[in-house]
């Protein structure tokens, strides 16, 4: 149960965070009070280049701020990771309080986390053959 502890949290977190945060009008910082953040992609710092998660605090900052072209532009998985992170806190909150034992959760939820992870990969290799990376 402690997992579905860890899942409430960081879902909660990462949407009100992106509540908080601002993302630059050209998506190549997020801000915070006016003040820009320092990358945060370790990928991107130590190699210059993407990984396939880059762009997704944006994505979820501009979704936040009813920006969906821009989040999609930033990490075209952004959208459906965000609707994940949402789902995550009714759900999160159900198990918790019903103690519902793993083998007796829905199916379905399997799939749309090995489905967020195809649409992370898909979109950064989708990139890079278009040579947006």
């Amino acid at each position: 149960m402690s997992n579905d502890r860890w899942a409430l949290g960081l879902s909660t977190f990462a949407i009100a965070l992106s509540f908080i945060l601002a993302v630059d009008p050209d998506g190549s910082r997020a801000r915070f009070a006016g003040t820009a953040l320092p990358p945060s992609c370790p990928t991107k710092v130590l190699f210059d280049t993407d990984c396939p998660g880059c762009g997704l605090s944006r994505s979820f900052i501009a979704l936040s701020h009813g920006e969906a072209t821009a989040a999609f532009l930033l990490n075209p998985a952004g959208p459906y990771l965000y609707l994940l992170a949402w789902l995550q806190i009714p759900y999160r909150i159900w198990v918790l309080r019903r103690r519902v034992p793993v083998d007796k959760r829905p199916q379905a939820l399997r799939w749309a986390g090995n489905l967020a992870i195809a649409a992370l990969f898909g979109s950064w290799i989708a990139k890079l053959w278009l040579g947006m990376i």
